[in-house]
């Protein structure tokens, strides 16, 4: 009877533990992010340029289950553009334009600890809200004609792909995800022949902090 007993139990148990391994345990997290951007436009003909400093924040949302396959969504206020160095001239050009952007990414993560390793790519859409062009004096403008020198940004709707990795710092209901990005625009920010720029895609590197609190 004994044998019997212990061979039931065993058995229960292990049933136990195959359906707590297999269990679904969706994770939902809302919460806000910051980080800055070194942002180039990839001109054709090229340009000579310096990385054009700005940041991004914004609200973000992550969903995460025990496959460590999830997703996340944000909306942010990011600052793209670009700086041009002419050898002659004493400071550089700056155009620096506001973005609303939305951003869709499906994260990988590795391991159930405290730190857990991330990567994730996604896609970008960026809806313009502002623009601002600095010429220093004697900076030189140029014969060529149209130029998006002193043109007012059209307003043009962008987008691409972002990807980034990192870390995942698991404090329980808080989590910080610590990472680095790149984002490549595929679209122009000018129309081609609107300028002499055939091309002019976004090009952007940098760092995000973003903090997390589990709702589910």
């Amino acid at each position: 009877m004994r044998p019997l007993l212990l061979g039931i139990t065993l058995f229960c148990s292990s049933l136990l533990s195959a359906q707590r391994a297999t269990d679904f345990v969706p994770e939902l997290e809302v919460g806000f992010g910051v980080g800055t951007w070194a942002s180039e436009v990839e001109f054709t003909p090229e340009v000579m340029q310096e990385p054009l400093t700005g940041i991004n924040l914004g609200l973000s949302l992550r969903y995460f289950d025990r496959k460590s396959v999830g997703f996340m969504a944000e909306l942010n206020y990011d600052q793209g553009g670009w700086q041009e160095v002419q050898d002659s001239v004493d400071g550089d050009y700056r155009r620096s334009i506001d973005f609303l952007t939305t951003q869709l990414f499906t994260q990988l993560s590795f391991g159930r600890g405290f730190i857990r390793p991330v990567i994730q790519g996604g896609c970008y859409v960026s809806f313009p809200i502002s623009d601002t062009e600095e010429i220093p004096v004697g900076f030189d403008l140029g014969n060529d004609d149209p130029s998006y020198y002193q043109q007012e940004y059209s307003g043009r709707i962008t987008y691409g792909l972002v990807f980034g990795g990192g870390f995942y710092l698991n404090f329980g209901l808080v989590s910080v995800q610590l990472e680095g990005r790149y984002l490549a625009g595929f679209s122009d920010l000018f129309r081609p022949g609107s300028t002499q720029a055939e091309t002019s895609r976004r090009r952007s590197a940098g760092f995000r902090v973003t903090g997390f609190y589990r709702i589910k």
